[in-house]
């Protein structure tokens, strides 16, 4: 590995092993080649069940790093450790039936935190298993104008951001997700975000939702704060907060600006 791990000469892994050599030292920077993967297939096959990111104020540029078809056994992947930020990451084709993705099993204050930065995940949520556990602030944020994007279904009893202390943050983010949880969903700040597909969880309670447009399934929702609309035509239960348009009006912006949806703003 090559590097000293500091913010001039950032340390630069050869392969997965260097990889998490890297991420437990803490404060240290970390440059990933570009177009690297990391395949789980031959990583961890049967598996896998370790903690990543062991390090604190730990900043990873993965530089379009792909960690692919992580298939989870363990309790949690990235987590326990604080203060870590993750740049241009493609988490592909993850499969969870335990623990979860990221987050902290600790009691952690306001302000810790979790930041990706124009990261991409997809992936399957299965049993008790969650994609966020929010005993820290975790922030999905934008670089250049450009958000992170999800995928990701959920089935049984898991859950996508699963509020504990603190709280999940996305930012200009693309939003899709799909499958049917027993669970509920609350705690969540979004803004300038778009969610398609299907809410999986039988209610959801976004602390804010500004901004954002909700144009898929929805079985109940409601938000704190915020101006945000969805479709009316895709929701089977209530809402509470947000404006409403049909299937054809969510895609009418002159409609938007005039029901009080800030395009443009």
């Amino acid at each position: 590995m090559q590097g000293d791990g500091s913010q001039a000469n950032p340390y630069i892994p050869e392969n997965w092993a260097d990889f998490v050599t890297a991420c437990e030292t803490s404060g240290a920077y970390v440059s990933v080649p570009q177009g690297t993967v990391y395949e789980f297939n031959e990583i961890a096959p049967a598996g896998f069940s370790g903690t990543i990111c062991t390090g604190t104020n730990l900043t990873i540029y993965g530089n379009g790093l792909t960690i692919n078809n992580l298939r989870y056994i363990g309790k949690h992947f990235f987590g326990d450790r604080k203060n870590n930020s993750l740049f241009d990451i493609n988490f592909t084709n993850m499969y969870f039936t335990s623990g979860f993705f990221a987050g902290d099993t600790s009691n952690s204050t306001s302000t810790d935190f979790l930041n990706f930065y124009h990261c991409r995940f997809s992936g399957e949520f299965y049993e008790n298993s969650s994609f966020c556990l929010c005993n820290q602030n975790i922030y999905f944020r934008d670089t250049d104008g450009k958000g992170c994007s999800f995928n990701l279904a959920f089935y049984d009893n898991a859950i996508a951001f699963n509020r504990r202390y603190n709280y999940s943050y996305i930012y200009n983010g693309n939003v899709k997700l799909s499958g049917e949880s027993t669970a509920s969903m609350q705690g969540i700040y979004a803004y300038d975000s778009q969610f398609t597909g299907k809410m999986p969880f039988s209610s959801v309670a976004f602390s804010t939702a500004d901004r954002c447009i909700f144009d898929m399934d929805i079985e109940n929702i409601s938000k704190s704060s915020g101006t945000s609309v969805l479709n009316s035509d895709r929701l089977t239960g209530t809402q509470s907060g947000f404006l409403t348009a049909d299937s054809q009006q969510i895609r009418n912006a002159e409609y938007l600006r005039n029901i009080g949806f800030p395009i443009g703003v």
